[in-house]
């Protein structure tokens, strides 16, 4: 019987609700960083949703839960629908053929600030920490977290010693693909 369900679960909640599957009692046994509120709204979901109910603990069961007034102990135990749906979940996501993961561009849009940073750093002689801070308005260390973040999109920037001056200067080194087109 295949049928379609709306709920999207999430990596966490797919990986528990597999693991209850596997459980002789069925029941769900919750991360260890799920705890208070999360976990409060991770189980209604479940229950909402006739994945899960909940009912009292019997010696062995884990324990999502106890009563404050009572002092009784509840458990999480999915229900045929939620065995169902687990067994019916493909087990890997396949991407679309025209869908391809897009890499970041290495080019910034025209009059953003990354785009003055990088026109900075295509000065020959470079440029300091201290200069792009100056012009930009930014601390110190937003401007090394910009520099960082220009190396993860791949951008190639090279520190190099003024002759007379203690701090570096940064200066865009251009890729080997851009020199051979130039």
């Amino acid at each position: 019987m295949n049928f379609k369900f709306n709920l999207k679960l999430t990596t966490t909640q797919r990986n528990m609700l597999s693991v209850a599957v596997q459980r002789g009692d069925r029941c769900i046994e919750l991360s260890p960083g799920l705890r208070g509120s999360a976990a409060r709204v991770f189980a209604a979901k479940l229950i909402d949703a006739g994945l899960a109910r909940e009912m009292r603990t019997k010696d062995g069961l884990p324990v999502w839960r106890r009563d404050q007034d009572t002092s009784q102990e509840y458990s999480l135990k999915l229900t045929a629908l939620g065995i169902r749906i687990v067994a019916e979940e493909p087990r890997s996501v396949e991407r679309p053929a025209n869908k391809s993961p897009r890499p970041a561009s290495l080019s910034p849009r025209e009059s953003s600030k990354l785009s003055q940073v990088m026109l900075m750093l295509s000065q020959e002689s470079g440029v300091t920490v201290q200069e792009i801070s100056k012009a930009m308005g930014w601390l110190p260390h937003t401007t090394r977290a910009t520099l960082t973040g220009l190396r993860k999109r791949g951008v190639h920037i090279i520190r190099l010693t003024r002759e007379g001056e203690r701090s570096s200067s940064y200066r865009i080194e251009p890729s080997p693909e851009t020199r051979q087109a130039a």
